[in-house]
């Protein structure tokens, strides 16, 4: 017998969750038709609270009336950025659902908000970035290019964002989702001046632009080619991967990147960086020696060959390509320094050699000819130095350097001359 009144109960009150559900809807609605933003936010969280055991047809009217509450209350300023991201997902939710169902009653108009919440996200976003708040403008232009994946050029905004932040990781993500888009950027932008203000406005198409023109009110149209930017991609994802130290990954991309642009320098230099980082110096040389044959008047890759020499202990090929430096580009302080550094170093050496010797006639006599020896190497480096502060007469390593050299040669003057220039610098 009980059995006949547990079903009635049981449907009764599933008929009441039902009706509450809808009442709740009604005044969701209704709420966000007549803004108030306490009304809102409390009818909101009131629907909330009963739509988990909805049927899908209410959840899928809960979720456009959420987006639509939520749309309202970032249009009234009330948390923008954070309501703006919470409205797309409520509609991104909706037609996800209403697709599953194979029912499109709301999503024609979900779209059409989806359009509008994108706009203002991409607006809000160019906002945030004049204001110096770029994490907050990088967070919007991906939730813009969420919405519309076709828009690419948010998310390449959204990348150089995470960039500016710091946010290597965020960045990396993005940059790899341009890479394997294929992004370019490459693309054709219309403008024609308005009339009546006379400043110049950007179309979307030339289309759009030329109907302004036609009606009249827009003149002077042009065209701006924008390049690609395919290259910068792969650049700054494989930068951003060594910096995080995935090095070896690193190498594989740019490598890549070097058979897309073969004449870019800027791919070269950076795989040498790679093998600098990972300490594989013969690589190192092999690239900046097709870095060099390739530019032959850059001081710069020069230079970089002889230190690379230097690494490897090969001070005859670093003379070799530190003097080459010099001879293109006189004023190239560093090589002055590494030659002088040469000569001190050696001598440093032969010092060691001198306090290993003892006290026998012909250890005396071979002390001498070494001391001999390690004096002229400091006088064959000081011409290096005394040339480098020609060009940078306030260096206080060099300076500093020099006041170690001159009272070993007994050149007292010129020790007491650079100690006084070194306290003339140092108090100004």
């Amino acid at each position: 017998m009980k059995s006949r009144y547990i079903i009635p109960a049981f449907a009764l009150m599933l008929s009441l969750s039902t009706m509450a559900q809808k009442d709740q809807l009604k005044a969701l609605e209704k709420a966000t038709k007549n803004y108030e933003t306490t009304a809102v936010k409390n009818a909101l969280a009131a629907a909330e609270a009963v739509i988990a055991t909805a049927p899908d047809a209410e959840k899928a009217h809960f979720y456009f009336l959420k987006g639509n509450a939520l749309l309202e209350l970032s249009n009234h300023n009330v948390e923008s950025g954070n309501n703006l991201i919470l409205a797309a997902k409520s509609y991104q939710d909706l037609i996800a659902l209403e697709k599953s169902m194979g029912k499109s009653k709301y999503t024609s108009q979900a779209e059409a908000s989806l359009a509008t919440v994108r706009d203002n996200l991409v607006n809000s976003a160019i906002a945030d970035n004049k204001a110096d708040k770029y994490k907050e403008g990088t967070e919007k232009l991906y939730q813009a290019y969420r919405i519309s994946p076709k828009d690419t050029v948010y998310l390449y905004y959204a990348a150089n964002g995470a960039i500016r932040t710091k946010d290597y990781d965020t960045a990396i993500e993005y940059l790899k989702q341009l890479k394997d888009l294929n992004y370019t950027g490459k693309a054709t932008e219309y403008f024609a001046t308005d009339k009546a203000t006379k400043a110049e406005t950007s179309f979307g198409t030339k289309a759009e632009r030329d109907l302004y023109i036609k009606a009249g009110t827009h003149e002077k149209p042009r065209e701006e080619k924008v390049p690609s930017v395919r290259g910068e991609v792969y650049r700054n994802y494989s930068i951003l991967l060594a910096e995080k130290g995935q090095v070896d990954k690193a190498l594989l991309e740019i490598q890549a990147a070097r058979k897309l642009y073969p004449n870019d320098m800027d791919f070269v230099l950076i795989e040498a960086d790679f093998y600098n980082r990972k300490g594989d110096v013969e690589n190192y040389v092999r690239i900046i020696k097709e870095a060099s044959d390739k530019n032959p008047k850059d001081a710069d890759l020069v230079y970089n060959l002889g230190v690379a020499y230097t690494k490897m202990n090969n001070e005859v090929e670093a003379t070799k390509y530190f003097k080459k430096t010099i001879e293109m580009k006189p004023d190239y302080v560093n090589a002055y320094i590494n030659l002088a550094n040469f000569k001190i170093d050696e001598q440093s050496r032969i010092f060691e050699e001198m306090n290993s010797l003892g006290n026998s006639s012909a250890e005396n006599k071979k002390y001498n000819e070494l001391m001999d020896k390690k004096n002229k190497l400091l006088e064959e480096a000081i011409p290096y130095l005394e040339t480098a502060l020609t060009y940078k007469p306030n260096n206080l390593d060099i300076l500093n350097l020099m006041t170690q050299i001159y009272p070993t040669l007994g050149m007292d003057d010129k020790y007491k001359e650079t100690k006084a220039k070194i306290e003339s610098i140092k108090a100004q």
